[in-house]
């Protein structure tokens, strides 16, 4: 029993300092007199179980060092989509639009340096609370702390336009289009255009660094140009004006070279070419089929089936993606027997609420049709056509 209990006491963690022991002195050992510790421990081998802690011995934290460690709490709010960090390792993060809180429990005293990352397409914008500025932010948690990160998905840069010309005129001698020139707004996260004419709404798809308008009529016209990114932003709209003047083309008077009139009276009986009135016959709309199937997982959409079919001949598709879970940015799939079909990219894809698919439709002597497909959260797809 004796050398049991020698072994017994050497093996004892020194786990009770930082306590009020039985000689009333915090953080020293407890100590127990030799008989009543060789007692306890015969008994405790011979019943099998452990040395119970004496009365009055508190708890620590850790068997390191004397005395509990306390914590200190670091509020982290982020406004958009975003991240805030210490190093490797993520304190918070917001994938939604809106706003998210944490709470980290840190140890007092603690020094960390708060680093923030943007989301899909979102860029940070600085801090607020306990940090300030845009770059990393070292706080010491001597007292709790809050500080918040704020995000933002800012619009891409606007393209410019090079023709026509601020008031340029263009004389014709009947209605016809022009071409209008843009340069593309040399931002990296600019994924298509679109260009309207006269009316400011978003138009058609058009390609830097040409636009060809519709037939123009007489008189003062606006052409305007966006750039949209990966995340569906549009810049404000760049613009330009300009005229249209239609004169009618010159006549041809007499004939043979004779004077004009008869009998040598000018001005009866003379020969005049008159030009003919031209009229149009409307272009037929291109009228493709959409055929669509998905189902709902949370607030994600999957499509089983995703297909564009009654093409006319000579179509050609252009299909752009954008938002999270898109399988690409653009694609030009091929038409075959008059469908053309997308069902394989987007299997198993979850797309976030307010992805957005659409299809450019363009064929020879027909007009285009657009068609837009934007997901929703806990809702079907709602689907637009142009």
């Amino acid at each position: 029993p004796a050398l049991s209990a020698r072994l017994f006491s050497a093996s004892i963690p020194d786990c009770y300092k930082g306590g009020e022991g039985n000689d009333g002195r915090k953080g020293n050992a407890v100590k127990l007199g030799g008989f009543v510790l060789l007692g306890l421990v015969a008994m405790a081998l011979l019943a099998g179980s452990v040395l119970p802690a004496p009365a009055g011995a508190a708890k620590c934290l850790t068997c390191e060092g004397e005395g509990e460690v306390e914590a200190q709490f670091l509020t982290i709010e982020i406004v958009g989509r975003g991240s805030v960090g210490n190093g490797t390792t993520t304190y918070c993060e917001n994938t939604t639009t809106g706003t998210k809180s944490c709470e980290v429990e840190l140890a007092e005293g603690k020094k960390v340096t708060l680093t923030a990352a943007g989301g899909f397409e979102y860029v940070f914008q600085g801090w607020s609370g306990d940090c300030s500025g845009s770059g990393s932010c070292e706080v010491t948690m001597t007292v709790p702390k809050s500080v918040t990160a704020t995000f933002s998905n800012p619009p891409p840069a606007a393209p410019t336009i090079t023709s026509p010309t601020a008031g340029q005129v263009f004389e014709r001698t009947a209605e016809e289009p022009i071409t209008v020139t843009f340069n593309g707004s040399g931002d990296s996260t600019v994924v298509s255009y679109r260009c309207s004419l006269d009316v400011i709404s978003l138009g058609t798809f058009c390609s830097a660094p040409f636009w060809t308008t519709p037939k123009l009529s007489a008189g003062k016209h606006t052409v305007y140009v966006w750039a949209e990114d990966g995340g569906g932003n549009l810049t404000g709209p760049t613009s330009r004006s300009f005229e249209v003047a239609i004169k009618a083309p010159p006549t041809e008077e007499g004939s043979g070279g004779e004077t004009p009139g008869t009998g040598g009276t000018p001005g009866t009986g003379g020969t005049t070419t008159t030009t003919p009135t031209l009229t149009e016959t409307p272009l037929p709309k291109i009228a493709a089929r959409l055929v669509a199937k998905s189902r709902l997982d949370g607030d994600a959409t999957v499509f089983s089936k995703l297909a564009l079919k009654a093409l006319p001949a000579g179509a050609k598709v252009l299909a752009t993606c954008k938002g999270r879970g898109c399988p690409f940015k653009r694609k030009q799939p091929k038409a075959k027997a008059g469908a053309a079909d997308l069902s394989a990219p987007f299997a198993g894809r979850e797309l976030a609420a307010g992805a957005l698919i659409v299809f450019n439709l363009t064929a020879p002597g027909m007009l285009a049709q657009t068609i837009e497909i934007k997901t929703r959260a806990g809702k079907a797809p709602r689907v637009t056509r142009s």
